[in-house]
């Protein structure tokens, strides 16, 4: 024989409700049909409304559920894993002591273009703690070195010397060329900026400087 006991709804409980009180997981709603035939997990709870709860729970009942309600079925893992730890007869947690899920920084990943990911660090739990990205380039790919010409970016005032492209370049492929003549004094700053050793001038005429390079 089963044990049991009797217990009164209060105002405003649902069978959910009870569920957790009684067996600490919503699950325990099929428990709480089972002992009281004619309710279903959707009605409505009255104050004062008495219910039976079982407060033996073990394997075999489990078993007995699944056999009689075919939707307990789906469950049969989750709930002898449930009446295996409601046997353990485990304290309640203590008001306070309650896990909390640590915070992190929000993270925004963006790879379009020739943006990728290059590396992303986790935590134990797979929250994600650190995400950088870097410029795909023709060698990661396989693919063969390819030329590019553009205009290059920065102020010409006669004062400016650097001078940027829009993509990165390999070292050393890069060709300046001062109004359609090769420049040969100039320096790479990094693999996407230059400097001239003489500033291009704007007075009467506007310098035009354009670069050639092969993609990084």
């Amino acid at each position: 024989m089963l044990d049991i006991k009797t217990i009164n709804v209060e105002l405003g409980q649902s069978i959910w409700d009870i569920a957790i009180q009684e067996y600490k997981t919503p699950e325990g709603v099929i428990l709480i049909v089972q002992a009281n035939p004619g309710l279903n997990i959707t009605d409505e709870l009255a104050a004062g409304q008495e219910l039976i709860i079982w407060t033996e729970v073990s394997v075999s009942l489990v078993n007995e559920i699944i056999k009689t309600e075919p939707y307990a079925s789906q469950l049969q893992s989750l709930l002898m894993q449930w009446a295996t730890l409601i046997n353990l007869n485990l304290p309640p947690v203590a008001p306070g002591t309650e896990y909390t899920h640590p915070s992190y920084p929000a993270f925004h990943i963006n790879t379009s273009g020739a943006l990728v990911l290059s590396h992303l660090v986790t935590d134990g739990i797979g929250s994600v703690l650190e995400a950088a990205y870097r410029t795909l380039t023709c060698g990661d790919i396989g693919a063969a070195p390819l030329n590019h010409s553009e205009h290059l970016t920065g102020l010409i005032n006669g004062i400016n010397r650097v001078f940027t492209t829009s993509i990165p370049f390999v070292a050393g492929s890069i060709s300046v060329l001062l109004n359609g003549v090769k420049e040969k004094y100039f320096v790479e700053t990094n693999d996407t900026t230059i400097t001239m050793d003489s500033a291009p001038k704007n007075t009467g005429f506007t310098d035009q400087l354009e670069a050639i390079f092969t993609i990084k």
